[in-house]
């Protein structure tokens, strides 16, 4: 169910009294009592942000999303008394559209489709936004995921869109919270998103390194190698294959596969499909964190 706050106006542009602006530019906040069931399946989602399905954009083109993905969400316990949440930003930016708008809880290691992962929905109207509170817990997952997000075009207006953000973050040990901010990955961010690099990959008594990869396939699995290197340079310290269920991600601690890190380059390369990877760097200390997206460019 929704509540609606009255928009959100820029101020300076009635005092200014600016002749182009027929209409307001404000955007209206909507409080989320509780999600609805989700309306399509994961399935249907996932097809709208497959990048092989798409013909890649120029820049006059980038625009907001009917799919999306966000990574590195959770509700789940961390190491050295961390417990990670994700609060999860939705905005339609669309004059006069209506989204209604699905969210998958896809877990690690596992084939989404063959299984249905946790779901909710929820509407948004014409220029709204929202923010779901550990969005996990109210969709009914724990552990770590990747969020499938996709506009029901049934249910929706025709040029119904929607950008998304993410913040997932833990309790600091002093008070506060510590965490990352996180950009969902819409179908007009992955044009560069393929067999990319990681920077300042740390591992040691202070730090540790997580790496990712999601693969948008329908129909298989995906394999891919992340090659890592020492800070100075020369042959990969370490060489790990990667293996992914369709519709799905892996999550691996790269201490498993190095002793000792510091400012390393991760490169994600030789996919047998299409995918996104990515790092996250986490303080032993504080749990704060740096998350990357690989990128090719």
């Amino acid at each position: 169910m929704n509540r609606t706050h009255f928009p959100l106006a820029f101020a300076f542009v009635a005092l200014l009294a600016l002749p182009c602006f027929a209409q307001s530019e404000g955007y209206a906040r909507v409080e989320i009592d509780r999600l609805e069931p989700a309306t399509m399946t994961a399935q249907q989602a996932l097809a709208g942000v497959s990048p092989a399905a798409r013909t890649p954009l120029n820049l006059s083109s980038e625009r907001p999303s009917t799919a999306a993905v966000v990574l590195g969400a959770a509700n789940t316990a961390g190491l050295y008394g961390s417990y990670f949440t994700t609060d999860l930003f939705l905005l339609n930016p669309m004059y006069g559209e209506t989204a209604r708008i699905n969210i998958f809880a896809m877990a690690p290691g596992v084939d989404n489709l063959a299984t249905a992962p946790p779901s909710e929905s929820i509407t948004l109207g014409s220029r709204s936004f929202t923010v779901l509170k550990n969005v996990m817990a109210q969709v009914g997952a724990t552990g770590g995921a990747a969020l499938l997000i996709g506009i029901d075009s049934a249910k929706s207006t025709s040029l119904a869109r929607f950008t998304a953000w993410a913040y997932t973050s833990t309790p600091g040990p002093n008070g506060g919270r510590y965490g990352v901010n996180i950009q969902a990955i819409g179908t007009s961010y992955q044009d560069s998103l393929f067999d990319g690099w990681c920077v300042g990959a740390n591992v040691g008594s202070g730090t540790r390194t997580n790496i990712g990869v999601f693969n948008y396939s329908t129909t298989g699995s995906l394999s891919v190698t992340a090659y890592v290197y020492n800070s100075g340079g020369g042959s990969p310290v370490a060489s790990i294959p990667i293996t992914v269920p369709r519709a799905s991600f892996v999550q691996l601690p790269l201490g498993s596969y190095v002793s000792s890190l510091t400012d390393g380059v991760v490169w994600f390369r030789y996919a047998t499909g299409s995918y996104s990877s990515y790092m996250v760097v986490n303080d032993n200390i504080t749990n704060d964190a740096n998350f990357q997206l690989s990128t090719g460019w």
